[in-house]
């Protein structure tokens, strides 16, 4: 017998009323698609001219970024929130609680970036929205956004990779609301004001593959914060930035089972004992990048101090 695939089978077999309900359907959905990317073309165009950057995966816009958001009207971010496929989106200084509130109702949105934004704590809570909601990153965040708001994203449960850098009021407080986050599998912090008691509180969460951290005086990267990140037995590969620690402290990296990945940014060590270490950590990849006369200005005015 001769083998028929499932179109010619279902096309033959169907009624013939069925069958042509079905064309139908078929082409009514083929126009609603073609109207709608006609709508989404005339939308680019014109939040394009005013400063967009746009963009496009298979004939969809699923990408937006906009420098500097203080210019635009309710009406504008309105605009935006009618590109209902938007995944990633990206505001540059100056975005606000109220600008955020206009796009909550977005469903595909997997990636937030902010740089210099006027959120603050509950500004950052309408982030809970987004149900789909994968990497969230803070780039110089405001002077009122201390982090805590963060604590209402746990039930987000494809939150896997946040970061946090240039804050001088985001602490201790805000690393306690991270360590709600029990979906978190890649963390980044720098030039924030926390110390070893902020990240302690990383410690429970069941899931953090990787972490990159650098602290700001008066509290900076030192040898017992090594103490605390040999205790996240998760971590696959971690990141060190702009400071002075020992080989002694390094070598308690050896307690994570699953470390391949080392990287010492900018870490005042002797090239001796990096050599030494990388013998006491021989299944992790280990690269170290000298400071610089400017990161060892900071390093010397920090430690010498103390």
């Amino acid at each position: 017998m001769k083998r028929l695939n499932f179109l010619t089978f279902w096309t033959t077999t169907m009624p013939r009323r069925s069958l042509a309900v079905c064309y139908l359907a078929a082409t009514i959905l083929l126009c609603v698609a073609a109207t709608s990317r006609s709508e989404d073309a005339g939308l680019a165009q014109e939040l394009t001219a005013k400063g967009a950057k746009l963009t496009e995966t298979k004939g969809v816009i699923t990408g937006f970024d906009l420098p500097n958001p203080t210019t635009w009207s309710d009406n504008d971010f309105k605009k935006i929130g009618q590109l209902s496929q938007l995944q990633r989106l990206s505001f540059g200084i100056g975005l606000t609680n109220h600008q955020l509130s206009l796009l909550i109702h977005l469903p595909d949105v997997s990636t937030f970036t902010t740089n210099g934004s006027q959120l603050d704590d509950d500004g950052v809570r309408q982030f809970a929205h987004f149900k789909n909601l994968t990497v969230l990153t803070f780039f110089h965040p405001s002077r009122n956004f201390t982090g805590a708001g963060l604590a209402d994203l746990a039930d987000l449960a494809k939150l896997e990779g946040l970061s946090v850098g240039g804050s001088s009021v985001f602490g201790n407080e805000g690393m306690k609301a991270i360590g709600k986050l029990s979906h978190l599998r890649n963390f980044r912090i720098w030039h924030c004001k926390i110390d070893s008691q902020g990240l302690a509180y990383l410690k429970d969460l069941p899931d953090l593959r990787s972490i990159m951290v650098s602290y700001d005086p008066p509290a900076p990267l030192d040898d017992h914060a090594l103490a605390i990140l040999a205790s996240i037995k998760s971590l696959e590969s971690v990141t060190l930035m702009e400071s002075r620690l020992s080989l002694a402290a390094l070598s308690q990296l050896r307690q994570l089972p699953a470390l391949t990945h080392l990287t010492l940014n900018g870490i005042d060590i002797r090239e001796s004992d990096v050599e030494k270490l990388k013998a006491e950590l021989p299944r992790a990849q280990i690269k170290w990048v000298m400071p610089t006369p400017s990161d060892m200005k900071r390093i010397t005015a920090t430690f010498d101090r103390k």
